[in-house]
């Protein structure tokens, strides 16, 4: 005789939950298994090799920085550019945390043509020339479940802001994984708030180790004069927290005050902001060609965590 036994209460809840939390692993493998890698690119062997080469004097001055009251263990985001005639800073960024590497980078940078949602990401690998990259699977599909980004793989597929970095990423940090986000230009300071204090919480709650990356090159289309005097008010604006004004700006001054804000609000208060200049370059320094009429300019900042 056959005895049928009836699971109830809270075994058969857990039951369903077991099958709930199994039935999202294989959503998110299937969903990243439909997603083509992404090609690198982006970013020459030349540029590359420049990059490598000018990381350990980044590395050096970080070590310099890290000495003083906002100590290495604080720092929870950092501020690079993705123009690679400066390469080298987020080079020396990413050399310098191989040291303690994050189990997730979140790059977050301008969607440049305007072409995707408000908030872009994806499952998909990046390829490079040290092997592929491995995106955070369950951060990507936190963010796609809460409404706060949207796929879009074509979008990030030609988006130097994400790309230029993901060789270096892979260099230094080999087995971190990466979650990939676009910003258009219309995002509101809010909606740059929230998205980095989900990303805080996110972490809290799963007990990870993540780091977050703004990826923004400063002002751009200007000779180094005036892209210098531009420098100057958005950092003054920085320093004293006036988001209003930084999300006023141009690409004369920055090209994502998003990126900025997410990175801020990931690591807690947003007024008053604790941050140190780690470096300010200009390309027409960097190229040799001070009477270049266009040039762009760079920051690589450091991130202290602050209470929320």
């Amino acid at each position: 005789m056959a005895i049928l036994f009836l699971a109830t209460g809270p075994a058969l809840a857990g039951c369903a939950v077991s099958r709930a939390a199994g039935d999202e692993a294989v959503r998110r493998a299937e969903a990243k298994a439909a997603t083509p890698a992404h090609a690198d690119r982006f970013a020459d062997s030349a540029g590359l090799k420049a990059a490598v080469d000018g990381a350990a004097r980044v590395v050096e001055d970080l070590r310099l920085a890290a000495q003083g009251p906002n100590g290495a263990m604080e720092w929870v985001a950092a501020v690079v550019p993705h123009h690679l005639v400066a390469g080298h800073l987020p080079a020396g960024l990413l050399a310098y945390l191989r040291v303690r590497p994050p189990e997730t980078l979140v790059i977050v940078g301008p969607d440049h043509f305007g072409r995707g949602p408000g908030v872009g990401t994806d499952y998909a690998s990046w390829r490079t020339a040290w092997g592929d990259t491995a995106a955070d699977d369950g951060l990507v599909s936190a963010l796609l479940e809460a409404g706060l980004a949207q796929e879009a793989w074509t979008t990030l597929d030609g988006e130097h802001s994400i790309g230029a970095l993901m060789p270096l990423v892979k260099l230094y940090l080999p087995e971190t994984r990466v979650v990939a986000l676009t910003l258009r230009r219309g995002i509101t300071l809010k909606e740059a708030a929230v998205l980095g204090s989900f990303l805080r919480e996110w972490a809290t709650a799963t007990g990870g180790d993540v780091f977050v990356v703004a990826s923004v090159d400063f002002s751009h289309y200007l000779p180094r004069s005036q892209a210098e005097d531009r420098d100057e008010l958005t950092l003054a604006a920085l320093t004293r927290a006036d988001w209003p004004t930084l999300f006023g700006m141009g690409p004369s001054n920055l090209d994502s005050p998003g990126a900025l804000a997410v990175a801020f609000a990931f690591a807690g208060k947003m007024e008053p902001t604790r941050f140190q200049v780690v470096e300010h370059t200009n390309s027409a320094g960097l190229l040799g060609r001070p009477d270049l009429p266009e040039t762009t300019s760079h920051f690589l900042l450091t991130i202290t965590r602050t209470d929320p």
